[in-house]
Protein backbone atom coordinates (compact mmCIF):
# COMPACT_ATOMS: atom_id res chain seq x y z
CA UNK A 1 0.00 0.00 0.00
CA UNK A 2 2.87 2.39 0.82
CA UNK A 3 4.47 1.60 -2.52
CA UNK A 4 1.13 2.29 -4.24
CA UNK A 5 1.11 5.77 -2.71
CA UNK A 6 4.64 6.45 -3.93
CA UNK A 7 3.77 5.17 -7.43
CA UNK A 8 0.65 7.34 -7.48
CA UNK A 9 2.70 10.42 -6.61
CA UNK A 10 5.28 9.54 -9.27
CA UNK A 11 2.50 9.24 -11.85
CA UNK A 12 1.04 12.60 -10.74
CA UNK A 13 4.45 14.19 -11.18
CA UNK A 14 4.74 12.76 -14.69
CA UNK A 15 1.25 13.94 -15.65
CA UNK A 16 1.96 17.43 -14.29
CA UNK A 17 5.16 17.58 -16.35
CA UNK A 18 3.16 16.58 -19.43
CA UNK A 19 0.62 19.27 -18.59
CA UNK A 20 3.37 21.91 -18.28
CA UNK A 21 4.69 20.92 -21.71
CA UNK A 22 1.15 21.00 -23.16
CA UNK A 23 0.55 24.51 -21.80
CA UNK A 24 3.89 25.68 -23.19
CA UNK A 25 2.87 24.19 -26.55
CA UNK A 26 -0.47 25.98 -26.27
CA UNK A 27 1.37 29.23 -25.63
CA UNK A 28 3.50 28.74 -28.76
CA UNK A 29 0.41 27.83 -30.81
CA UNK A 30 -1.41 30.97 -29.66
CA UNK A 31 1.57 33.15 -30.56
CA UNK A 32 1.78 31.45 -33.97
CA UNK A 33 -2.03 31.81 -34.37
CA UNK A 34 -2.27 28.11 -35.29
CA UNK A 35 -5.85 27.20 -34.42
CA UNK A 36 -5.38 23.50 -35.15
CA UNK A 37 -2.51 23.28 -32.68
CA UNK A 38 -4.48 25.31 -30.14
CA UNK A 39 -7.30 22.77 -30.40
CA UNK A 40 -4.87 19.86 -30.17
CA UNK A 41 -3.15 21.22 -27.06
CA UNK A 42 -6.50 22.16 -25.53
CA UNK A 43 -7.78 18.59 -25.93
CA UNK A 44 -4.51 17.22 -24.54
CA UNK A 45 -4.74 19.51 -21.50
CA UNK A 46 -8.32 18.38 -20.90
CA UNK A 47 -7.28 14.71 -20.98
CA UNK A 48 -4.40 15.39 -18.61
CA UNK A 49 -6.74 17.24 -16.25
CA UNK A 50 -9.02 14.20 -16.11
CA UNK A 51 -5.99 12.00 -15.44
CA UNK A 52 -4.85 14.25 -12.56
CA UNK A 53 -8.36 14.15 -11.11
CA UNK A 54 -8.43 10.35 -11.34
CA UNK A 55 -5.01 10.08 -9.69
CA UNK A 56 -6.09 12.42 -6.88
CA UNK A 57 -9.15 10.25 -6.22
CA UNK A 58 -6.96 7.15 -6.24
CA UNK A 59 -4.51 8.80 -3.82
CA UNK A 60 -7.33 9.61 -1.39
CA UNK A 61 -8.46 5.96 -1.41
CA UNK A 62 -4.89 4.76 -0.76
CA UNK A 63 -4.47 7.24 2.10
CA UNK A 64 -7.77 6.18 3.68
CA UNK A 65 -6.67 2.53 3.54
CA UNK A 66 -3.43 3.54 5.26
CA UNK A 67 -5.39 5.47 7.91
CA UNK A 68 -4.38 9.00 6.90
CA UNK A 69 -6.32 11.98 5.57
CA UNK A 70 -3.53 13.74 3.69
CA UNK A 71 -0.05 13.06 2.40
CA UNK A 72 1.20 15.57 4.98
CA UNK A 73 -0.30 13.42 7.76
CA UNK A 74 1.33 10.37 6.21
CA UNK A 75 4.75 12.05 6.13
CA UNK A 76 4.44 13.34 9.70
CA UNK A 77 3.14 10.13 11.31
CA UNK A 78 4.38 7.21 9.23
CA UNK A 79 7.53 5.37 10.21
CA UNK A 80 7.89 3.40 6.97
CA UNK A 81 11.15 3.56 4.97
CA UNK A 82 9.32 5.04 1.95
CA UNK A 83 8.23 8.12 3.89
CA UNK A 84 11.31 10.11 2.86
CA UNK A 85 10.76 9.25 -0.82
CA UNK A 86 7.09 10.23 -0.52
CA UNK A 87 8.13 13.58 0.98
CA UNK A 88 10.58 14.21 -1.88
CA UNK A 89 7.97 13.29 -4.48
CA UNK A 90 5.43 15.59 -2.82
CA UNK A 91 7.96 18.46 -2.91
CA UNK A 92 8.52 17.74 -6.61
CA UNK A 93 4.77 17.86 -7.23
CA UNK A 94 4.48 21.21 -5.44
CA UNK A 95 7.33 22.55 -7.57
CA UNK A 96 5.61 21.39 -10.76
CA UNK A 97 2.30 22.92 -9.68
CA UNK A 98 4.07 26.25 -9.12
CA UNK A 99 5.67 26.05 -12.56
CA UNK A 100 2.31 25.17 -14.08
CA UNK A 101 0.66 28.18 -12.46
CA UNK A 102 3.39 30.46 -13.85
CA UNK A 103 2.88 29.12 -17.38
CA UNK A 104 -0.90 29.43 -17.05
CA UNK A 105 -0.59 33.03 -15.81
CA UNK A 106 1.62 33.83 -18.80
CA UNK A 107 -1.04 32.52 -21.18
CA UNK A 108 -3.77 34.41 -19.29
CA UNK A 109 -1.75 37.64 -19.57
CA UNK A 110 -1.26 37.04 -23.29
CA UNK A 111 -5.02 36.62 -23.85
CA UNK A 112 -5.82 39.71 -21.76
CA UNK A 113 -3.32 41.76 -23.77
CA UNK A 114 -4.81 40.53 -27.04
CA UNK A 115 -8.34 41.40 -25.86
CA UNK A 116 -7.23 44.90 -24.86
CA UNK A 117 -5.48 45.31 -28.20
CA UNK A 118 -8.61 44.26 -30.11
CA UNK A 119 -10.74 46.64 -28.04
CA UNK A 120 -8.30 49.47 -28.74
CA UNK A 121 -8.42 48.78 -32.47
CA UNK A 122 -12.22 48.63 -32.36
CA UNK A 123 -12.36 51.97 -30.59
CA UNK A 124 -9.95 53.54 -33.07
CA UNK A 125 -11.88 52.22 -36.06
CA UNK A 126 -15.39 52.95 -34.81
CA UNK A 127 -14.65 56.02 -32.76
CA UNK A 128 -16.24 56.74 -29.43
CA UNK A 129 -20.00 56.67 -29.65
CA UNK A 130 -21.86 58.91 -27.26
CA UNK A 131 -25.64 58.82 -27.00
CA UNK A 132 -27.54 61.64 -28.65
CA UNK A 133 -29.91 61.96 -25.72
CA UNK A 134 -29.50 61.14 -22.07
CA UNK A 135 -32.04 58.66 -20.66
CA UNK A 136 -35.19 60.22 -19.18
CA UNK A 137 -35.19 60.81 -15.42
CA UNK A 138 -38.12 61.39 -13.06
CA UNK A 139 -38.09 64.75 -11.33
CA UNK A 140 -39.82 65.62 -8.07
CA UNK A 141 -43.12 66.25 -9.92
CA UNK A 142 -43.08 62.66 -11.26
CA UNK A 143 -42.56 63.99 -14.76
CA UNK A 144 -39.91 62.76 -17.10
CA UNK A 145 -37.35 65.17 -18.45
CA UNK A 146 -34.03 64.90 -20.23
CA UNK A 147 -31.19 66.29 -18.14
CA UNK A 148 -28.59 68.09 -20.16
CA UNK A 149 -25.07 67.08 -19.28
CA UNK A 150 -23.66 70.35 -20.54
CA UNK A 151 -25.16 73.41 -22.11
CA UNK A 152 -24.86 73.71 -25.84
CA UNK A 153 -24.58 77.48 -25.67
CA UNK A 154 -23.80 80.12 -23.11
CA UNK A 155 -27.07 81.36 -21.59
CA UNK A 156 -25.45 84.56 -20.32
CA UNK A 157 -25.87 86.32 -23.65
Amino acid sequence: MHLELLNNLKRQSEVLESMIQAFKGLERAVVAKDTQLVSKYGANIEELSFEISRLEDEKEVILKKLGFDTVKDYIEHSDKPLTYEVALKLAEIVEKINELSIVMQSIRNMFEFQMQYVNLLNTLLKGIESPTYAPPVKNSNNRYYIPSERTLYDRNF
